[in-house]
Formats: structure tokens, C-alpha cells, sequence
């Protein structure tokens, strides 16, 4: 499924501040995700090639509701990337949002030139792992929460 391009809006940040750090905050918190997203934490996100996915619902005063990173990491022999911070607003899950902020990042992955993309979920969540399966995600490794799409 698609997301509704006249109510949700994808976009990139390159900064964080005022109200979008407070929407993403409330994200971080209802995904249970540990950390704060602080400003020290965002300038070396952001320094190190970090990028940074939202959606937002135009129709609410353009509050982000969606959210998802891409962290690129090179080693000596190649480069890929991590896709972290996946989260969705819980009034506004089963509308795409998620399957279009991986869709995106996998795109940008891909256009960097990197070998794939991996990322980790909660092994107890099926509608999670079955939505990382239908975008072309492969289990890594014999953990059951590990995926990853090579390119």
C-alpha cells in the first residue's frame, strides 16, 4: 500500500529543531526506542552522512508522523548502510507511511552505490517482519530479528 500523497508529505531533514524535535520525540518515545535524540547526538548524525526521513500530515499542521534514518558505514573493502529508527505514528499506521520511508531510504541507498542495506526489528512483531519481507529484505545471519537487501 501506498501512502496518500495529498494528506502525507515525505521529506529529508537536513536540521532538526523546535517542533520537529518535539514530534520526534513523541515518536521516539511510543516507539520505545532508548536515547534521546539530543542536538550533540544530532550533529554527528547528520556530520557522518546521516540521513534523516519523515513524514508529515499536512492535514495536521504538518506534525511529523513517520520517521526513519539511514546510517551509511564504510569499511575498507566496501559500503553500506543500517536503516534505524523506523517509527510511525500509532493514528496513522496501516496507511503506507512505513513501506514508503524504507522504499525511499533503500533508493537513496542504492543511488550512494552501496553493497545493502540491513537493519534489526522486534522478533515478536509479524506485521514488522512481514512488512521488511514484502519490500525484498532477507533474513541475515540465524537471528530471526536481523534483515538485510543486497544490491
Amino acid at each position: 500500500m501506498q501512502m496518500d500523497t495529498v494528506r502525507f508529505k515525505l521529506e529529508e531533514l537536513r536540521l532538526v529543531s523546535g517542533e520537529d524535535q518535539r514530534d520526534l520525540q513523541i515518536l521516539f518515545a511510543q516507539s520505545k526506542n532508548d536515547g534521546n535524540f539530543s542536538a550533540k547526538q544530532r550533529k554527528l548524525f547528520f556530520a557522518h552522512g546521516g540521513i534523516l526521513v519523515v513524514v508529515r500530515d499536512v492535514t495536521e499542521h504538518s506534525v511529523i508522523v513517520g520517521m526513519a534514518s539511514l546510517l551509511v558505514l564504510h569499511s575498507l573493502v566496501k559500503s553500506g548502510g543500517y536503516i534505524g529508527h523506523v517509527c510511525v505514528e500509532r493514528s496513522v499506521r496501516r496507511n503506507g507511511i512505513a513501506s514508503d520511508l524504507l522504499i525511499h531510504l533503500v533508493a537513496r541507498a542504492k543511488g550512494l552505490g552501496l553493497s545493502d542495506v540491513r537493519l534489526t526489528c522486534n522478533a515478536s512483531n509479524p506485521g514488522t517482519n512481514a512488512l521488511y519481507q514484502g519490500l525484498g529484505f532477507e533474513p541475515a545471519g540465524k537471528s530471526s530479528n536481523r534483515y538485510k537487501i543486497v544490491f
